[in-house]
């Protein structure tokens, strides 16, 4: 019995390493490698006698994607030109020699520096120094030769890649996953600094370094995927896989950056208040919306992400919102109420960005609120404050002293 659990596992991870797209950026490598050298070894003239530049081809501009391939092919054949120009000109106007030579290099790698050379700007300097050396006394055949037999390779690597295509959308969704596993463990974190259960570095606690890698990586997955589908025959049987996955890094992504500022929060401590120190009424409510976000994006992009599922994470949002407005009614100090509004809208940006628009609260009702000590004790309103229409239901009539509540101390009563 315990055999059958291990043989599960490795085949298991057989079956990953399979299905992984750099085994099938392998295996298309190969077979145009294979099919341009079969081609090229097959033509006459200068052509067979430099035909291995044709599986080069191939190798060089085989990349992950249709639009890569077709990308890096282009300006491969444009860099091996530029050199082969270059060489050209420089072994006519001044003949061979040294001096040539680094000359030759030397504007070489100049022009490499071409922005719309990419990645195959080295291919200037080099093409123009084969040219020189290895094609000297015909340099002209040798300069067709390459660039030709290279874009022969180019093009069989790109014929493969349209027939095999790559729709990467393992990498994404394994990116993604760590994503959300960092970011539930750093928002249980902080939730439990806030509630005053641990301190913000004591042992255990996530690193934000580890988080900002994780979010790098799953950024570059999720381009790749999006860049994968252009040209990509494979894409058009599940349209909206692709989106739907960039839509959750996103999503994501925004709540990393809601982690961050809350990192920087604590540490900073605006308004000379550290809001790990802040009125209880504030921290308990703060942390428990920071808990139930915690819970929400553990299913950001998954099958779980049901209609519905986030309502908790938006209660908890709007509890904080309400607790917050009567820690101001009360008189309760204003550099936290500034600290914990930060937090408010940074949580209520995040619940928004992994849940459907008509699935939120609406926005709180607006309330003008006014500090005690701006009562003046004549009894008049604050500038600021509205006053009560008097024929509304359920106020008292003007002059109707007896049905009025009374007034609590530093009112302005006179008695």
């Amino acid at each position: 019995m315990p055999r059958r659990p291990r043989l599960d596992a490795v085949m298991h991870r057989v079956r990953r390493a399979l299905l992984h797209p750099r085994m099938g950026l392998a295996l298309r490598t190969g077979l145009a490698a294979a099919l341009a050298w079969f081609v090229a070894s097959r033509l006459p003239g200068a052509a067979h006698e430099y035909a291995f530049y044709a599986p080069l081809g191939a190798v060089v501009a085989t990349y992950p994607t249709v639009t890569s391939t077709v990308r890096e092919s282009l300006q491969g054949v444009a860099a091996i030109s530029l050199g082969a120009v270059i060489a050209l000109v420089g072994d006519r106007l001044i003949g061979p020699s040294i001096g040539m030579i680094a000359i030759v290099v030397t504007l070489g790698v100049l022009l490499g520096g071409l922005p719309w050379l990419g990645g195959m700007r080295t291919y200037v300097p080099t093409a123009a120094l084969f040219v020189l050396v290895i094609g000297q006394g015909d340099e002209v055949a040798y300069s067709l030769s390459y660039a030709g037999l290279f874009l022969l390779g180019a093009a069989i690597a790109m014929v493969a890649n349209l027939v095999f295509p790559a729709l990467h959308l393992r990498p994404v969704d394994d990116a993604t996953r760590d994503l959300r596993e960092a970011l539930h463990a750093h928002l249980e974190h902080l939730s439990c600094v806030v509630a005053g259960e641990h301190g913000l570095d004591h042992d255990g606690a996530p690193g934000r370094s580890g988080l900002t890698a994780l979010t790098s990586r799953a950024r570059a997955a999720a381009f790749e995927a999006r860049e994968s589908r252009r040209a990509n025959l494979r894409a058009r049987r599940s349209p909206d896989a692709v989106d739907s996955r960039y839509e959750a890094f996103r999503a994501l992504e925004r709540v990393v950056l809601m982690v961050d500022d809350l990192y920087d929060l604590v540490q900073e401590q605006p308004w000379g208040t550290d809001l790990r120190t802040t009125s209880a009424e504030l921290r308990a409510p703060m942390a428990r919306a920071l808990k139930e976000l915690a819970d929400v994006v553990l299913v950001v992009g998954t099958e779980d992400a049901v209609p519905g599922r986030n309502a908790g994470a938006d209660a908890a949002v709007v509890d904080l919102a309400e607790t917050l407005r009567e820690h101001q009614a009360a008189g309760g100090e204003d550099a936290e109420a500034l600290v914990a509004g930060t937090v408010v809208t940074a949580l209520r940006r995040c619940v928004a960005a992994v849940t459907a628009e008509d699935e939120l609260s609406d926005a709180p009702e607006s309330r003008i609120l006014v500090h005690p000590a701006d009562t003046q004790d004549d009894g008049a309103r604050h500038p600021t404050e509205q006053a009560p229409d008097d024929d509304a239901p359920g106020r008292p009539a003007a002059g109707d002293d007896e049905a009025r509540p009374p007034r609590g101390p530093g009112s302005g009563t006179g008695g």
